[in-house]
């Protein structure tokens, strides 16, 4: 009877799913456009200019900021995402040099806010979108 009982301890203690990927991001939810509502670094609010991103299902992305140029011209930014865990990481279309990637940690994500986690230069930026 104990060699039963510690069979099927042993059979339940590895059987039990790893908990690692329960935070694991629905994808669904994230397609779609989200708008910047708020952007922070290191704790502090700043005031930003216009960014929208585009996540489509067949894992690409389109950032859009607005009047961001130096004569107020609309700049945009591709790449294609994939979701790893909590993060999104981005390998962009045209990268600069060093820059390939770019890495976003989600930290909430509903129908309708996406909060995200990245860092600048060791600076940490929180941006927090709506669709």
């Amino acid at each position: 009877m104990k060699k039963f009982i510690l069979i099927t301890f042993i059979f339940f203690i590895f059987s039990c799913s790893n908990d690692e990927n329960s935070n694991s991001i629905d994808s669904e939810r994230l397609v779609g456009t989200w708008f910047l509502q708020n952007t922070t670094i290191n704790g502090e609010e700043i005031s930003t200019h216009d960014i929208e991103i585009e996540f489509t299902s067949s894992q690409r992305a389109f950032f859009t900021h607005y009047n961001l140029g130096s004569n107020g011209q609309d700049i945009t930014e591709n790449a294609d995402y994939t979701i790893n865990g909590n993060n999104i990481v981005f390998t962009w279309d045209d990268p600069e040099p060093g820059n390939e990637t770019f890495t976003y940690e989600i930290l909430e994500l509903t129908s309708t806010m996406l909060k995200v986690k990245s860092y600048d230069a060791g600076d940490v930026v929180i941006e927090i979108y709506i669709k």
